[in-house]
């Protein structure tokens, strides 16, 4: 019902020369469904980001997630699972995050970064874009890297530098609003085309590989039972 709603739509709209050219829809498995029945697939085994316009064969109309949605989700994963673990990149973890705004908060300085305790507790606040911004963030990656260099007692967290730093780049990759943004927030054009795809490519990989370390652990104990 969904498909065929969106497909009138569109096709309304054409009529009155508005072309549809992208759909973009949050990761709902009704929305994935809805990709595959209008021709799209948005599995990362098998992608196809675009289907057919219905009241013109020649044009196709592109379909993606809502990167606002997604970081939101990331944030959500890191605090619920608390560990996630990837081979190249390292263990990150949600304490060190929660621990650096304690050391900021006891110490009554932010090391350029906007963590409170708002951020961390946001779980009144689900769907404020801003507070998954704040967290996964460049600016709480240096501060983590800061904290770490000298504070004894912090420990080490580069697992959870290098998670924030990529998903923060990727974030300011897909959500370019203007043309005069600077580095990853410009848009994709000829001339950084081929650094843009090189570094999406090996966050795909490092996404798409990372483990729950609770999930780890339990594979790991079941091999020494059998």
């Amino acid at each position: 019902m969904q498909s065929q709603l969106l497909l009138t739509a569109i096709s309304s709209l054409h009529q009155i020369c508005i072309r549809v050219t992208s759909i973009v829809m949050d990761g709902h498995p009704t929305n994935q469904r809805m990709a595959n029945i209008l021709g799209g697939n948005l599995n990362p085994d098998n992608i196809r980001i675009t289907f057919q316009h219905l009241s013109n064969p020649e044009l196709n109309v592109y379909i993606f997630f809502d990167a606002c949605h997604l970081l939101k989700n990331f944030r959500g994963a890191l605090h619920s699972l608390q560990q996630l673990q990837e081979e190249t990149i390292g263990t990150a973890k949600w304490s060190d995050i929660k621990r650096l705004e304690e050391l900021q908060r006891n110490e009554g300085l932010r090391a350029a970064n906007k963590l409170t305790k708002t951020i961390i507790e946001f779980t009144n606040q689900k769907m404020n874009v801003k507070l998954a911004v704040q967290v996964l963030s460049n600016s709480v990656a240096k501060s983590l890297q800061f904290a770490s260099s000298v504070c004894e007692d912090f420990g080490s967290c580069q697992g959870t530098i290098n998670l924030v730093a990529m998903v923060e780049r990727m974030f300011d990759i897909f959500n370019s609003r203007t043309p005069a943004a600077k580095c990853f927030k410009h848009p994709i054009n000829a001339r950084n085309f081929e650094s843009f795809e090189s570094f999406l490519l090996s966050t795909s990989s490092v996404l798409l590989n990372l483990k729950d370390m609770a999930v780890r652990k339990f594979a790991m104990e079941k091999e020494r039972y059998v």
